[in-house]
């Protein structure tokens, strides 16, 4: 299936690091902020056209909502609820079948909406659900499979791996700067942080242990 693309709140996108064709042939569920996420962009040049708009919408004007975005199906929630607007647009798009989903925005501005997003990639990771979060300047994404390639963006010069639960044995990092082999990255301390690809293709692999990779671009 094609990709789901979920916009959502947090510290304002930077769109430069955005094209057209990342939204092309995706479907879209614009979650409650997030329109001002996708306005963003639309004001950039960039035609962004929801499937779904969703949400306790207030954070965002209902009417502003549905003139931004017209054609999309609403569905609206009410504030007391168990789930954040991510998170329920993360649902929705597991229950329509999606297993790549990329969340535009969740990062910033409230720190426990940030690390719930953090854990949110983690959870679906488990499902077998492939989420990340691009907010323009930042892309993290969640390995639990043990092997991970990076491929060279100039767009984001720098990568970081961060363990996860516990520390992590048996990294192999080879095509950047900083290499290693066979070596241990302590949980708490992690020495894998800032490296930027050399190579066209950075290969990562770990024995033991799972982690985040985040993608920077500066």
């Amino acid at each position: 299936m094609k990709k789901c693309i979920v916009f959502t709140g947090g510290v304002p996108i930077y769109c430069d690091n955005f094209r057209a064709s990342d939204f092309e042939e995706s479907f879209i569920i614009v979650a409650d902020s997030g329109c001002s996420q996708a306005l963003r962009l639309i004001s950039a040049g960039i035609e962004i056209s929801a499937d779904i708009l969703l949400g306790d919408m207030d954070s965002f004007g209902k009417e502003e909502a549905k003139r931004l975005f017209p054609n999309a199906e609403f569905m609206e929630f009410p504030p007391e609820k168990d789930y954040t607007d991510t998170q329920l647009a993360i649902e929705i798009a597991e229950r329509l079948g999606y297993s790549d989903i990329a969340v535009i925005g969740g990062t910033g501005n409230r720190a426990d909406h940030y690390l719930a997003n953090l854990a949110l990639i983690r959870g679906y990771a488990d499902k077998g659900i492939r989420v990340t979060i691009n907010d323009g300047k930042n892309i993290i994404s969640y390995c639990n499979t043990k092997d991970a390639l990076i491929e060279k963006n100039g767009n984001f010069r720098y990568f970081s791996l961060i363990p996860d639960l516990t520390s992590l044995c048996g990294v192999t990092i080879k095509g950047a700067k900083y290499p290693l082999s066979d070596a241990m990255v302590d949980r708490d301390f992690p020495i894998t942080v800032s490296n930027e690809i050399t190579d066209e293709k950075c290969t990562i692999s770990v024995r033991e242990g799972n982690f985040f990779v985040i993608l920077s671009s500066d």
